[in-house]
């Protein structure tokens, strides 16, 4: 873990000690960035193929999950961001839950459509931590540190508008006690604010 938290606080400085970028002029004055950071909350809807008490994927409804990130918006094309994910409480049957989070560093990706909206993707690595709760009473946590990657479309908050939304699937690894690694896929709406 001591390498993680290293990656993190890295990038983290990374992101301070990025230079500022006065926001250009446009029709929509909602807010005047000043910098070219920016925080976002996300909320989302995840489901897993980790096996239920029935030994078959969890079905829907999915667990909730949530993210707060921060990020940094190097020219129109690219940013980069620092999240925590909550990935929810995943219900596998016999009082059995399956609770995780996950800590990641990505790039995103922007392709511009038209002057606020932007089909965006993600890369970069995060590091999960699931573990089971059983009647109440945690188990001992699992980590991995795997890829991770998601793809969506954002309104800009690159603008002089100063705040965004993002629609996203995402995609993160995650192990149990078994050794095996699984998927948590996360369809989220995701607020970004400028400042």
């Amino acid at each position: 873990m001591k390498s993680t938290e290293s990656m993190f606080v890295l990038f983290s400085l990374v992101l301070v000690s990025a230079p500022a970028d006065a926001a250009s002029s446009g029709h929509y004055k909602f807010h005047e960035p000043s910098t070219n950071l920016y925080l976002g909350l996300s909320m989302g809807s995840m489901n897993t193929d980790f096996p239920n008490a029935n030994n078959s994927a969890p079905s829907l409804p999915a667990p909730y999950s949530y993210s707060l990130l921060i990020g940094a918006i190097f020219n129109e094309n690219l940013a980069g961001e620092l999240a925590y994910t909550k990935l929810g409480v995943t219900d596998l049957g016999n009082s059995v839950n399956l609770k995780g989070s996950a800590y990641s560093v990505c790039a995103i990706g922007k392709l511009p459509v038209s002057d606020l909206i932007s089909v965006i993707g993600k890369l970069g690595i995060a590091n999960t931590g699931t573990y089971f709760e059983t009647g109440g009473n945690p188990g001992g946590t699992e980590t991995l540190t795997a890829p991770t990657y998601g793809v969506g479309l954002q309104i800009n908050s690159d603008k002089a508008i100063g705040f965004g939304l993002r629609i996203s699937y995402d995609n993160f690894k995650f192990t149990t006690n078994n050794s095996n690694s699984y998927n948590a896929n996360i369809i989220s709406l995701s607020a970004l604010f400028r400042f």
